[in-house]
């Protein structure tokens, strides 16, 4: 058996009841003897007051006699019994003189839900007695238990421990449970048959759910109902009511509420109320509902619905943005009225409650079912049970519906024993709610359910032809504001300017607190305040306006706004905006529902900026507008600003003049030229050598004399258009002159790089001779250790000449470093301290502080000689009294040379021009203006930066990348051993003759046959006579070139070996023969090497 199965079953199984005694037998009782009996008794008078309570109801109930006796038992002890089947038999056996009723009920007692057999009784002495035991425990859910809220059994909920994400996501149109006044069927539309009833439903159907569910609805259900059922069933989202007398018993008396949603027809069975002939009031209700005025029909709804109902308050409740409400409207019945007086916390009117109170599902679904009532908060739910395999009965639009135990605690707090509440629906949104209260239970009459109901719709009516009359005004209004835009707009052309008589219309037509216009770079704005936020706005939202009105929300000073922008003249020249303020609204939040047991206790206030929204009369006015200026004003703008954007833009300072020559318009390039506060003033006042004459004046002084006067050239133009008589064009001179006297250094730099270039070859040439023929005495040197050394200082020293030449090869662009390899900083900066010493002279004290680190950088020694050189010939000059050389390594890993004095520093403007090339505060005889320029080179040539400032002196502060790991240190090669090949035939060809004497015998005393020759003619005439084993020539010679004698004898595959001054050769095109260049000075290690690379290749 399935559980459903065995729930079902349990709800069918008979339950015995005590054997009753009479009234007579409890009359002759003492107060012992009832307590002394196993069930519940309660004495009760007439008028349904407790007169006695014995133990078993004490245990039962877990109520106190002294607390319950002498209170209203039907509503205030038990109010769950202030239904029709249980105080309405009480009043009918009281009232006829007999009372006799056996049935059971679901009790909402404080320990727990029990289902109850009763027994009402009278006794010969006019006495009444109530009866009860307890027949049924039903289930009540654990605190923990997440599905309670489906079961929609619990009660008592602790709302500040609530989940409300969970609250937010209930499913309440799948309540699962009914409440428990009346009776509930539901039917499958296609079969007929019945898949779900309430497990009570035999009070009202005659039926338990076991006879109901998997039967025809025609075999089970009263005629009447029957056919209220088969007219559901023929027509989709039928609803219908009919009044349906099912026996003799008063309670029998019900009416029907028949619907079909989606596949399911629900046949509701309600108890009928004492009739109330309320439908003849509702004209007079409606009448005053239509009539009242804009915002004041919430009221008059409010007071027409409480006087049609009796209800204790009445409040209308109206929504308000991110589905937060507030209570706008409250009608309190005079009781009411006066303990509110007296200090109580009935009246909620003006009260703010939170989206959440009402969470979105709960919003769609009264959207959908305008109407939901609950006549007695203390209600027991009675379940819904469906046929097993059939989904839970969807209840969106049943009358019975269980409430939400969230909702139904929420009642509680404060302090509603029954309610009601109905949709205001406008245009298919909810706009609010009337809400009934009553604060002891009050069953409603279905005349009374369908007058609340009516006066509902009343104001659903009112409120639609209200906005629709106000929508009707304001677009009279917005449509007079517009016409009068357009005509401000439009008188624009002629004045080129945006006028601020445009922005109240501008403002008017969108219902707005402020304006402003912009025309080009001019703006207009309603609050000067504004302008700068104003402009700002244009310039972020251009983009987005310039296809159509932008609505966005921007931030100010004040808070946010709402802005309405167009740019209706293809973005270029015409801006509007309009914008609402925010404005402070003073909230009162109703928290006590939410968080406190029992009646509103505190409330929390609380301010907010809020901005209205755009609606859709603006929005439609903001298309219209930006269609009509698109094409009407907005051309004419566009050309006036194009116009004015190319003067403005213009390199030329114009000036536009009246026949008066006073300046009417001027750009500003103008006014930086001839001052500010131009306009008005006469051109002569700040142009003194100025004439009205047509032409050209080639350069005329302006702002002071001498070398301080700016340089101008000036033209005079006449042309009559309005106020302007003459246009004067003035061009700045100053950037012409300039760009003369980069000209002409840049000549001097050619010319310098020509010399550079040539002096660098000649030196090259006359320190291979040296370095040559010091390395070959040094090879064969047998004299004097101390003279030996001094041969050592020659080669370093020629060594060094080498690499200033090459450095005056890059100046001149005409060679490249190949040869930079990595070389310890350490080592070189180290080994240096004699030269330097020697190079600052004997008053300069020089000091080195070398790091342990080897700190390797991509330079060759010489190039780091050259740096250090260069920069201590500097600090030398400035006269110190001691320059520091330090290295280190930088928290970014660059290796650091730092040349430091104590003088008195780099002047500011020399600061500013130190790295530029011929930049030299020295007399021209001590000084190239070369020094830093070269420094810096070599810095940046790897990869490098340099930096000067001034520190208690100059410093001069150059950070060098390190060499990658892997790379070894190049070697200094103080001695370079001999390679003796075979004998081989080596042609050599230099037009140097000391040259080529040093490297034939380098080349003699290896072991090579070697056949000298002056020039290319001469080498080739050799090579022709008899093919070498090698071919040596230089690069740069008289006649033939080295270049060209190679391409001439390429074709034979002889390996050539180049030798060159200036630095790498041309491109030599495709050869067929290998070729190496090697650049002069060269040891003789390194021509041997390479003469025995090529040989050997």
């Amino acid at each position: 058996m399935s559980s459903s199965e065995r729930e079902l079953r349990a709800v069918e199984e008979p339950r015995s009841a005590p054997r009753w005694p009479t009234g007579a037998q409890l009359d002759a009782l003492s107060r012992g003897g009832l307590d002394g009996l196993p069930f519940g008794v309660v004495e009760l008078d007439a008028r349904g007051v407790i007169t006695s309570y014995n133990a078993a109801e004490a245990r039962m109930t877990g109520l106190a006699p002294a607390d319950v006796v002498g209170r209203p038992f039907f509503r205030e002890v038990a109010p769950c019994t202030a239904v029709p089947e249980f105080e309405g038999r009480f009043r009918r056996g009281v009232a006829a003189g007999e009372l006799d009723a056996a049935f059971e009920f679901d009790f909402n007692f404080v320990l727990a839900p029990v289902r109850v057999a009763v027994r009402l009784l009278s006794s010969p002495s006019g006495r009444y007695w109530l009866l009860t035991h307890v027949v049924a425990q039903r289930a009540r859910p654990s605190d923990g238990d997440e599905r309670a809220w489906q079961r929609n059994v619990q009660r008592d909920l602790d709302l500040e421990r609530v989940d409300h994400e969970a609250c937010a996501q209930e499913p309440i149109h799948l309540a699962g449970a009914i409440q428990a006044f009346g009776a509930l069927v539901a039917i499958d539309a296609d079969s007929g048959e019945v898949v779900a009833a309430d497990e009570h439903s035999k009070e009202l159907f005659g039926r338990g759910p076991l006879e109901l569910l998997g039967r025809h609805h025609s075999e089970v259900l009263h005629e009447a109902l029957a056919r209220l059922v088969e007219r559901a069933r023929r027509t989709p989202d039928l609803a219908e009511v009919g009044h349906v007398v099912l026996g003799e018993d008063p309670l029998l008396d019900v009416h029907a509420y028949v619907h079909r949603w989606d596949d399911r027809v629900l046949c509701e069975l309600v108890p009928s109320a004492s009739p109330e002939r309320l439908l003849h009031e509702l004209a007079r209700a409606d009448d005053h509902i239509q009539r009242a005025a804009p915002d004041d029909v919430w009221r008059v709804a409010c007071h027409e619905l409480a006087a049609l109902t009796g209800y204790d308050r009445v409040l209308g409740y109206a929504m308000e943005g991110q589905g937060d409400g507030r209570v706008v409207a409250e009608a309190l019945r005079d009781a009411e009225r006066q303990r509110d007086r007296d200090g109580g916390e009935r009246s909620l009117l003006g009260l703010a409650f939170p989206a959440a109170d009402i969470p979105a599902q709960a919003r769609q679904l009264y959207v959908r079912s305008k109407s939901r009532y609950c006549p007695n908060v203390a209600y027991v739910p009675r379940r819904v049970l469906a046929a097993p395999g059939e989904r839970p009965v969807d209840l969106s639009f049943a009358q019975l519906r269980s409430l939400s135990p969230y909702h139904v605690q929420y009642q509680r707090n404060l302090g509603v024993a029954a309610a009601s509440s109905f949709s205001v629906v406008v245009e298919g949104e909810l706009r609010g709610l009337l809400i009934t209260h009553h604060f002891t239970p009050f069953v409603q009459s279905h005349e009374q359910r369908i007058a609340s109901r009516m006066v509902a719709q009343f104001l659903e009516r009112a409120l639609t032809n209200g906005e629709r009359r106000a929508l009707a005004e304001r677009r009279l209004e917005a449509t007079a504001a517009y016409g009068a835009l357009i005509h401000e707009i439009t008188g624009w052309g002629a004045r080129g300017e945006p006028q601020a008589g445009a922005l109240g219309p501008l403002a008017a037509t969108f219902d707005a607190d402020g304006a402003a216009v912009q025309v080009g770079d001019r703006l207009v704005c309603s609050d000067p305040a504004d302008e700068d936020w104003a402009r700002e706005v244009f310039a972020r939202l251009h983009g987005r306006a310039a296809t159509g009105p932008h609505r966005d929300v921007e931030r100010a000073e004040n808070g946010t706004r709402a802005v309405l922008m167009l740019a209706p003249a293809n973005g270029v020249a015409l801006r509007l905006l309009a914008y609402r303020s925010p404005r402070t609204e003073v909230r009162v939040w109703g928290r006590g529902a939410k968080t406190l047991p029992g009646a509103i206790e505190r409330w929390e206030e609380s301010r907010r900026r809020a901005v209205r929204r755009w609606g859709a009369l603006e929005q439609e006015l903001a298309g219209r507008l930006h269609e009509e200026l698109a094409e009407a004003v907005g051309p004419l703008l566009d050309a006036r600003h194009l116009f004015e954007r190319v003067v403005e833009t213009a390199p030329l300072g114009v000036v536009m003049l009246s026949a008066e020559h006073v300046v009417v318009a001027h750009n500003s390039l103008a006014a930086s030229l001839l001052g500010a506060d131009l306009l008005g003033a006469p051109l002569q006042d700040r142009l003194a050598e100025w004439e009205p004459l047509d032409g050209v004046v080639p350069e005329m002084g302006v702002g002071g004399e001498g070398p301080s006067a700016i340089p101008m050239r000036v033209r005079t133009l006449s042309l009559a258009f309005g106020r302007v008589a003459r246009v004067v064009f003035l061009q700045d001179l100053r950037a012409i002159r300039e760009l003369e006297s980069s000209l002409a250094d840049a000549k001097r730099m050619q010319a310098a790089a020509t010399l550079a270039s040539g002096l660098a070859h000649d030196f090259n040439n006359t320190l291979a001779v040296i370095l040559t023929t010091a390395s070959l005495l040094r090879e064969d040197w047998t004299g004097a250790p101390g003279d030996h050394a001094l041969l050592e200082d020659l080669i370093v020293a020629a060594d060094q000449g080498r690499e200033i030449a090459h450095q005056m090869l890059a100046f001149s662009r005409s060679a490249r470093r190949e040869e930079d390899g990595p070389s310890s900083l350490r080592e070189v900066v180290g080994e240096s301290d004699r030269m330097l010493a020697a190079l600052a002279g004997r008053s300069v004290q020089v000091s080195l502080e070398v790091a342990d680190d080897p700190l390797p950088v991509l330079l060759s020694r010489g190039r780091i000689q050259q740096l250090l050189f260069n920069l201590v010939a500097n600090a030398r000059d400035v006269q110190p009294a001691q320059i520091h050389v330090r290295t280190a390594r930088t928290p970014a890993g660059a290796a650091l040379l730092e040349v430091r004095d104590d003088g008195p520093g780099f002047p500011a403007e020399v600061l500013e021009h130190a790295f530029e090339p011929f930049f030299t505060t020295k007399a021209r005889s001590r000084g190239t203006g070369l020094g830093l320029y070269v420094v810096a080179g070599i810095a940046r040539s790897v990869g490098g930066r340099v930096e000067a400032f001034n520190d208690g002196g100059a410093v001069v502060h150059i950070e060098l990348p390190i060499a990658p790991p892997g790379e070894p240190e190049a070697p200094r090669e103080r001695r370079l051993s001999t390679v003796p090949p075979g004998a081989s035939r080596i042609l050599l060809v230099e037009d140097n003759e000391l040259v080529r004497r040093g490297v034939q015998i380098v080349l003699d005393r290896a072991g090579y046959e070697v056949e000298p020759c002056a020039d290319g003619a001469a080498g080739l005439a050799a090579f022709e006579r008899e093919l070498p084993a090698l071919l040596i020539t230089d690069l740069s010679m008289e006649g033939m070139s080295g270049v060209e004698l190679v391409q001439a004898i390429q074709h034979t595959g002889v390996p050539c070996l180049i030798f060159t001054g200036h630095g790498p050769p041309p491109e030599l095109g495709e050869l067929t023969t290998r070729v190496e260049v090697l650049t002069k000075p060269a040891l003789p290690a390194q021509i041997r090497a390479a003469v025995a690379a090529l040989l050997d290749a």
